[in-house]
């Protein structure tokens, strides 16, 4: 026992010891606090200043190499508007799916990588593009919802990508005219929060790199 507390009678060491618990409690939550992300549950809007990873940071957080990124900016250099046409036939979806049928929107389930059946059409489509326009390269870009941790997000975006390039490797399209980039959760589809807000968030977006 302290000095302090030698000369302090019983209640007076209670309150004390009562103070001392209080701000050792504070303290760790302060920590905890500080190790969740710090980002808010509804975004709002797309912050431009927050850096890109760079292939090596991304390296590091998917725990294996990547794809070539090739030389190109992925946020100036890539159009969208080619694979912007819908798939026209009637697709099961399961319950955790976005029901959008543009071509050059790959959805995913929640914290999967796996390409659903639903969006094997889209990719098709995407494949029998790519055998027309020998030439041409695109971009595969990931994205998550706003829930987890920014580098599980940017990670889980990677993965994704890379499961619609494999996809499309398995359709006879070369991987050199394939690239891969992570998003993670800071360009979103829609804001706000939800199931209905973050089915369109979980998502690849394919685009054509341009000329």
């Amino acid at each position: 026992m302290s000095s302090t507390m030698k000369f302090l009678n019983a209640p007076s060491r209670a309150v004390l010891g009562s103070l001392v618990s209080c701000v050792v409690v504070a303290a760790l939550v302060g920590v905890s606090a500080g190790c969740r992300s710090s980002r808010p549950l509804d975004m709002g809007t797309y912050d431009a200043t927050i850096p890109m990873a760079t292939p090596a940071e991304e390296d590091l957080l998917l725990g294996t190499p990547l794809p070539s990124r090739g030389n190109f900016d992925p946020q100036s250099d890539v159009s969208y508007g080619e694979f912007s046409q819908h798939v026209s036939q009637r697709i099961q979806r399961s319950a955790d799916e976005h029901t959008g049928t543009e071509v050059g929107k790959i959805y995913f389930a929640t914290n999967s990588n796996a390409i659903l059946p639903s969006q094997r059409p889209k990719l098709e489509l995407v494949g029998n593009w790519m055998l027309q326009n020998p030439t041409r390269s695109i971009l595969i870009a990931g994205h998550c919802d706003e829930r987890g941790t920014f580098e599980y997000n940017r990670a889980l975006g990677e993965r994704r990508a890379i499961a619609v390039r494999n996809y499309l490797i398995g359709l006879g399209i070369s991987g050199d005219r394939l690239h891969t980039f992570s998003y993670g959760e800071e360009k979103p589809a829609v804001l706000g929060t939800g199931e209905a807000v973050w089915a369109q968030n979980r998502r690849a977006e394919i685009g054509v790199i341009n000329e």
